[in-house]
């Protein structure tokens, strides 16, 4: 009986390990999407991506996205006027990876809709409107990736984002955001600059550009709780062609839920700690922007032991065990 058992638990752990493929762009496959278009493809698999360019895909398996070296991203699937390289959508593809790619001129080079678990690390992004885009996600891990400058469309400009909107019990909680580089300059183009010209300053008229940005979004309709991310170890360094309109935030935490008529804190319990913020230049430039209410936005979240900000660095004495716990 014992010998069955053990033959029986062999059997089942050459199963498991048998279950996880790796395949090849171009090889096996003539494009990512197709990869992950296919039946024999599963979850868990791994789809390795060759040097040269290519489409990215919408993301709807848990796979392994990842780069050999010279594998650049240079466009895939739409989204509004945008060019995506990566997207995800309604938790299709909960649990994915994205590694070791470069994203060139890619508006949204990832953006994801209501999904959660994805990691994104040693990537590369070089002017993206936003580098890495996750609305209403949890539990991502976006680490080690390096952003080149950035530029706007009537908006963006922004290089890791994490938010809620559309629905009130949208989350955004857990996420690691650690180890990752955003630097350059942040260029609005001449037409944006041209209208908003004839405009008042900020914070009349225009909009923040952000390196990273944790951001409740309650101006068109509900959002949600964004608590328990982490915001660790990240280099900002970046400033606007057009401060006058669009200032440089290093970080930033917006939460219109206390710019409601009926104030509710969305962005809560969150860690903001060992970030160097020092190269965040220019006119009305922040290294560290806490918005609408910078005492209650800091008091409802640890921000301690940043570099390059003091007036809200809060708590900047604070045991290295509350950041890391």
């Amino acid at each position: 009986m014992k010998r069955l058992l053990t033959i029986c638990a062999v059997v089942l752990a050459i199963s498991t390990m048998t279950k996880a493929a790796i395949w090849h762009v171009p090889g096996d496959f003539a494009t990512i999407q197709e990869a992950i278009d296919s039946g024999d493809v599963m979850d868990g698999d791994t789809i390795i991506v060759g040097p040269g360019s290519h489409a990215g895909a919408t993301v709807t398996k848990a796979v392994e996205i990842k780069g050999e070296y010279g594998a650049v991203i240079n466009s895939g699937p739409a989204y509004s006027i945008f060019v995506t390289g990566f997207y995800f959508r309604d938790g299709a593809g909960n649990g994915a990876t994205i590694s070791n790619l470069s994203f060139e001129i890619v508006g949204l080079a990832i953006y994801s809709r209501d999904t959660d678990d994805v990691t994104v690390v040693q990537c590369t992004f070089t002017s993206p409107v936003q580098g890495i885009t996750n609305w209403n996600g949890n539990g991502w891990n976006i680490s080690h990736n390096v952003i080149n400058g950035l530029r706007t469309l009537d908006g963006g400009g922004i290089g890791i984002f994490v938010g809620t909107r559309e629905f009130e019990g949208a989350t955004a909680n857990n996420n690691l955001i650690a180890h990752n580089k955003v630097t350059g300059q942040v260029v609005v183009p001449q037409d944006e600059i041209d209208r908003y010209n004839d405009l008042e300053p900020y914070p009349v008229n225009g909009y923040t550009v952000a390196g990273i940005d944790l951001y409740s979004d309650r101006r068109y309709g509900p959002a949600g709780p964004i608590t328990g991310n982490r915001i660790l170890k990240n280099k900002v360094s970046i400033s606007s062609n057009n401060p006058r309109n669009h200032p440089a935030d290093g970080i930033g935490l917006t939460d219109f839920g206390l710019n409601q008529e009926s104030p509710v804190a969305d962005i809560v319990n969150n860690k903001v700690g060992f970030n160097d913020v020092r190269g965040v230049t220019g006119t009305s430039s922040t290294p560290i922007s806490l918005w609408p209410d910078p005492v209650a936005v800091a008091d409802n979240n640890v921000i301690s032991r940043n570099l390059g900000d003091d007036a809200n660095n809060r708590g900047g004495g604070a045991h290295p065990k509350a950041l890391f716990d």
